[in-house]
């Protein structure tokens, strides 16, 4: 979301693709980079288990259910499973149904170019569109976005709730202070 609640535009996978083709590309030896080396993008380069797509995958209904597939993905992908439960109470309230007017829904309100960015260029497997693949999406998402910006929390939340290229271009806005605080403070609570 962007300023006032406005939808962003927001890459499509395609170019998202090329974007990081372009970034990862060899660089010609006599010409300086002019960017610093890029760092591992994808969760397998990250050391992050590969999903087996017939082990065990938890399917939540409500409350109890979402909260121990959040406690699931958070455990597999190596984040704070309290961190990741206060993101997902802050996005819908656990509601597997919630759809906002941007196009993002489930617990974790996800957007069709983020789903298809971390199926297709973090993951490389495809994931079902149940509660808990969004779940799983969003848990993988954001083990991307700490690493992305060093086990910097604040800045992972705010480029949850942002977007990454407007946190590195203009650090945390105003619209994102009050989402990372509420986060925050929810740790540990639900």
């Amino acid at each position: 979301m962007g300023r006032r609640g406005a939808p962003v535009p927001a890459q499509t996978p395609r170019r998202l693709a090329r974007d990081h083709r372009r970034v990862l590309r060899p660089r010609d030896p006599a010409r300086p980079p002019a960017l610093p080396a890029p760092r591992p993008h994808t969760l397998r380069a990250l050391g992050a288990p590969r999903f087996a797509p017939h082990s065990h995958n938890p399917r939540p209904s409500h409350g109890r259910g979402v909260r121990s597939t959040i406690n699931h993905w958070a455990s597999h992908y190596g984040v704070s499973s309290k961190l990741a439960r206060a993101l997902a109470w802050m996005e819908s309230g656990f509601q597997p149904e919630a759809r906002s007017s941007a196009g993002a829904w489930g617990v974790m309100q996800i957007t069709p170019p983020t789903w298809a960015y971390v199926q297709n260029i973090l993951l490389g497997v495809r994931v079902p569109r149940t509660t808990s693949g969004n779940i799983r999406v969003g848990v993988a998402y954001l083990h991307h976005l700490l690493h992305e910006f060093g086990g910097r929390t604040r800045l992972a939340l705010a480029a949850y709730y942002a977007g990454p290229a407007a946190i590195r271009r203009w650090g945390i806005g105003r619209q994102s202070r009050p989402f990372v605080r509420n986060v925050l403070a929810l740790v540990g609570r639900v």
